[in-house]
Order: structure tokens, then C-alpha cells, then sequence
């Protein structure tokens, strides 16, 4: 993928602070059955395992400002990083 179309791409990337809690699992998994990409951002990465949900979690604390923006930046620089809108896609 070229650098402009990652850019492009990443207008339609929603990162799920909390993605491992109640709303944002089940946010994740609206998501996931419309194709939506999406990048969890959790503190606790078993409990996004637990999910059982598609996508390399990032580990971020809302305290943690720099972790944060970590968590925030470039989602298709992460080791499995899907895109869902792509048919077929798997993590």
C-alpha cells in the first residue's frame, strides 16, 4: 500500500479507547461485522485477548499521555494490523 493511500485510509480509522471493556467490545464487534477498521487501545492487553476479537491491541493509559499518543499514531505500522473492509481479511 502506498504511503498516500495509508494516509487516506487512516480518515476512516477508528481507535477504540477502552476497547476491552463492555461498550468498547461490543463497539469492536459492531464494527468488525461492518468492516469497519478499527485499532483497539486498552490498558490490559489479556483482557483484549479475552475478547477474542481481531486486531494487535495498544497498550495505552489515559494518564499516560505519551503512551497515549503512541497508541494513536500510524495503525498500519502495528504487526497485525487489519484492515476490514478488505474481504476475507483475519488477523
Amino acid at each position: 500500500m502506498a504511503l498516500t493511500d495509508k494516509r487516506n485510509s487512516m480518515a476512516s480509522q477508528v481507535h477504540i479507547i477502552g476497547a476491552s471493556g463492555r461498550s468498547g467490545t461490543a463497539l469492536a464487534r459492531s464494527m468488525r461485522l461492518d468492516g469497519t477498521p478499527y485499532v483497539p487501545v486498552v490498558r490490559d492487553s489479556a483482557k483484549w485477548a479475552a475478547t477474542a476479537l481481531p486486531g494487535e491491541p495498544r497498550i495505552a493509559d489515559l494518564a499516560e499521555t505519551e503512551r497515549l499518543r503512541e497508541a494513536l499514531a500510524r495503525p498500519w505500522d502495528l504487526p497485525g494490523w487489519v484492515d476490514h473492509r478488505k474481504k476475507g481479511a483475519t488477523a
